[in-house]
């Protein structure tokens, strides 16, 4: 844990300039994607991805500055890494022939199809001012998007 002692430019400040991984690495991403498009005039296709998470580090105020979230402490990541992410998105579209050389295209995406929610940002700020702990560091900020469908016509001439 974070204790009070731990604030106001800790010693573990003197290694912030070492080399690390920086803060949107995603170590391992892998994206398979498909489609098929039948006789008919339907169309198929789907997306799957895979993220590893991103490191996590500490973050003191700027003791000059007093800006919180300014200093990283320690080796970057030493924190280890948010969750990875999983998801799949799928698409489907059928062309309807119309006379005078007009078609139209209704479809609809699925984005998110399993619903995937995991943590995607982490307060990494210990201080919240200059000497005083930061209450929410650790605590989740924000979510991957939920499922989301979208749908759709065009008209081609």
């Amino acid at each position: 844990g974070i204790e009070p002692e731990d604030c106001v430019f800790p010693v573990e400040m003197i290694d912030q300039g070492k080399p690390g991984v920086l803060p949107t690495d995603r170590t391992h991403v892998l994206q398979v994607a498909g489609s098929y498009t039948s006789p008919r005039g339907l169309t198929v296709g789907a997306v799957a991805r895979y993220q590893s998470g991103t490191p996590l580090s500490r973050y003191y105020v700027h003791p000059i500055y007093e800006n919180s979230g300014e200093v990283p402490v320690g080796k970057r990541g030493a924190d280890g890494r948010s969750p990875a992410i999983f998801t799949g998105d799928i698409h489907m579209d059928y062309t309807f022939k119309m006379p005078n050389n007009l078609s139209a295209v209704a479809m609809i995406d699925v984005f998110n199809v399993y619903n995937n929610q995991e943590a995607v940002v982490l307060s990494e700020n210990v201080e919240q001012a200059l000497g005083s702990l930061n209450p929410d560091y650790g605590k989740i900020l924000a979510y991957h998007s939920p499922r989301q469908v979208r749908l759709g016509l065009k008209i081609q001439f």
